[in-house]
Order: C-alpha cells, then sequence, then structure tokens
C-alpha cells in the first residue's frame, strides 16, 4: 500500500469512545478513547463533538423545572418557527427546523412521546417556550457543560443559539456522561473522578480523589425525565439483557455522529461514534443515526458485565420516584399508532378527500 492508500484506508473505520462511571460516586469504571491504541491515538472521550439529540432532556427538564411543562402536556408535531426579534433569542434570520425525517404529522404529541420519537418539533416548541437559550445554557453549565467554555477557534462550545435545544453545540463524551449522572441521582450532578485513589509502597493513602456533588434540577424533575428515558427503552425498543435501563439516543446533522447516553441503577454508560475526521459520514439515516451506530455497543456493554462481571448487579432498582410523580405522569407513555403509520395514514387522507374526516378519527387516537 502507498502512503496514500494507507491513510484512505484507515479513514474508513468506524471509531467508538465509550466511558462508564458509577452515578453515585462519579468514578470512572470504563474508559475506551478508540478502536486499538496501535492504530488510533486520538482519544473520543476527551474530544468534542455535537451531541445532537442526547441534549433533548435537559431541554424538557428546563422546560418542566422553569416554565411549569408537565410531561403530559400535548404538542402538535408541525414546524415551529423563531423569527428574529422574538423573546429574548437574538437571532438575524429566522430558524425553522425539520424533523430528522423531514416529515410532520400534526398530530398531538406529549412529552413522553417527544422524546420516544426524538420530535424536532416537539423540542423546538419547548425552547419558544422557555423563551431564552440562556436558561438552558445555565442548566447545562450547572451539570458540567461550561456554557462559557470557548473551542480552539474561539467559539463557544455551548453558543447562544436556539440550535442547542437540537444539540448543536461541541461537548465531550466525558462532560454528557456526567451529566446524565443527574437523571440517576434524583437532580444531583456528580462530577467523573478517574483516581480513586493513591497509595504509596507502603499502603498509606497519599490522596483520594473526591467527585464534586451538587443539586442540578428539581428532584420531581429529574424524576420524570429518568422515567421518560426509561420509557424510551422498553417493548418496540427493549434492550435484550436483564437491567433496568434507561437511555436517549443522538444524531447530529448530516449522520456525522451517533451517541447514545444510557444508564442502569449502577452506571451511567455514553457512547460516540463516527469518523475520524467529520467530513467521514453515513449518507441516510437508516445506517448513520446513533440508535444503529451507537446503541448497540452500550447493548453489548451491559450484556458483557451481566455475564462476566461479578461486581456488577443486574437485579438492582431505580431509587423510587419522587413524591408527587404519579400525578405528573398520569398519561399514555407511548402512542397507539406510530409515526410511521401516521405518516401513511396522512398520505392516505390526502389522496381520498371523501374519506379524510374518518381517516383523521384514527389519526387523533392517543
Amino acid at each position: 500500500m502507498s502512503p496514500m492508500d494507507s491513510v484512505m484506508y484507515h479513514l474508513k473505520h468506524l471509531q467508538a469512545g465509550l466511558l462508564a462511571l458509577d452515578p453515585k460516586t462519579g468514578l470512572v469504571k470504563a474508559w475506551v478513547g478508540g478502536l486499538d491504541y496501535r492504530f488510533f491515538k486520538y482519544d473520543h472521550v476527551t474530544s468534542v463533538r455535537q451531541v445532537g439529540s442526547t441534549v433533548k432532556p435537559f431541554v424538557y427538564a428546563a422546560a418542566m423545572q422553569y416554565k411549569d411543562i408537565k410531561p403530559c402536556q400535548y404538542f402538535t408535531d408541525m414546524p415551529y418557527t423563531i423569527k428574529p426579534g422574538e423573546a429574548k433569542f437574538e437571532l438575524s434570520e429566522e430558524w425553522k427546523p425539520d424533523n430528522s425525517t423531514e416529515n410532520f404529522t400534526y398530530n398531538p404529541y406529549n412529552l413522553y412521546h417527544g422524546l420516544l420519537y426524538s420530535k424536532n418539533s416537539i423540542t423546538v416548541r419547548l425552547m419558544k417556550e422557555l423563551g431564552d437559550v440562556e436558561i438552558l445554557r445555565t442548566l447545562l453549565d450547572k451539570i458540567g457543560i461550561e456554557k462559557d467554555k470557548k473551542l480552539l477557534n474561539g467559539q463557544l462550545a455551548v453558543p447562544n443559539a436556539p440550535a442547542v435545544c437540537l444539540g448543536a453545540m461541541d461537548v465531550s463524551l466525558f462532560d454528557m456522561v456526567g451529566a446524565y449522572t443527574t437523571f440517576v441521582n434524583k437532580g444531583v450532578y456528580s462530577k467523573p473522578v478517574i483516581i480513586q485513589r493513591i497509595e504509596d509502597r507502603y499502603g498509606r493513602i497519599i490522596y483520594n480523589g473526591f467527585s464534586p456533588k451538587r443539586v442540578a434540577m428539581d428532584p420531581l424533575t429529574a424524576s420524570a425525565i429518568s422515567d421518560m428515558l426509561q420509557n424510551n427503552c422498553k417493548r418496540n425498543f427493549a434492550f435484550k439483557f436483564k437491567s433496568k435501563a434507561g437511555g436517549k439516543t443522538g444524531t447530529t446533522n448530516d449522520f456525522v455522529d451517533g451517541w447514545f447516553l444510557g444508564f442502569t441503577p449502577s452506571l451511567v454508560v455514553g457512547v460516540w461514534t463516527g469518523g475520524e475526521e467529520r467530513y467521514i459520514r453515513f449518507t441516510n439515516l437508516d445506517d448513520g443515526q446513533g440508535f444503529v451506530t451507537a446503541r448497540p455497543l452500550f447493548e453489548k456493554y451491559i450484556t458483557a458485565l451481566e455475564k462476566k462481571s461479578t461486581q456488577y448487579d443486574p437485579k438492582l432498582s431505580f431509587p423510587t420516584p419522587d413524591s408527587g410523580m404519579k400525578a405528573i405522569t398520569n398519561c399514555s407513555h407511548y402512542k397507539v399508532i406510530y409515526p410511521k403509520e401516521e405518516r401513511r395514514l396522512r398520505q392516505l387522507a390526502d389522496e381520498n378527500p371523501d374519506k379524510r374526516d374518518s381517516i383523521m378519527k384514527v389519526l387523533h387516537v392517543n
């Protein structure tokens, strides 16, 4: 192989990073920076990439905590626009994002539905309800994603722009895994710690690692989001392992990055997948989404722990939900009609005007 052949061959490898930590102590349990250090020495745990839909749970949390939005509240799956001069968004031009499928059903979705099917429309609507990106940026700052941190090019890693709600920010896997500890700990953030302790040759402890803790989110809000994320991993989307689990996929523009942030009662695990360079990507959602590229690695990791680790207990349960949880989550978690079926029926209604009313009645069953 020529040097150019070698470079082209190695660039075709799909890269990956994985980080697992104990949400209670913040101690890192597994750190996989790449495929093989002999050939790929770039650490994908500390590198920064756009996070896609893995940020959406924090948008939902901000809307619930600061604007009193309820998990069972319904919003229409339709295009939403943020215009220049609107609220405190400081936009110079109109912003009107699509769903990942580039289709809208115009049907009602509560927050459980919206997060399960990762509807951009519902997230943008919640951002409009917030009326200020700074509310979200401040919440992210509390959970370890520094809002004033700058990239090498001088730009903010978490820009003051509404597109942040859809993951248009550059964050490391290290910071994202730390942020998700908030949902397992009922609102308490645990900063990841790499070194537990250092002993000298006589066994005397000369250093103890410490994970700073802080209350970053209302306990009821954190419990509700945790329940939504567990709901994401049930029924048609259930894992094949025994442990109780929750999580969220993420896919960035043009299918460049695939993410999965998942958790069990005793672990928070993050997986990133993508090309060595950002121009290396998939060409369609079916191949490039985080559900296909990153989520299987989480499932394989937890499955391996259940089979081989004596320190991992798959029978553990999540903390008892905060009081008042039942009252605010007493609604349908799954839609009776899935989005693909919704699109098919809507197309059928458009093609058959005489049957439109009867078809629309079916569409609006929740």
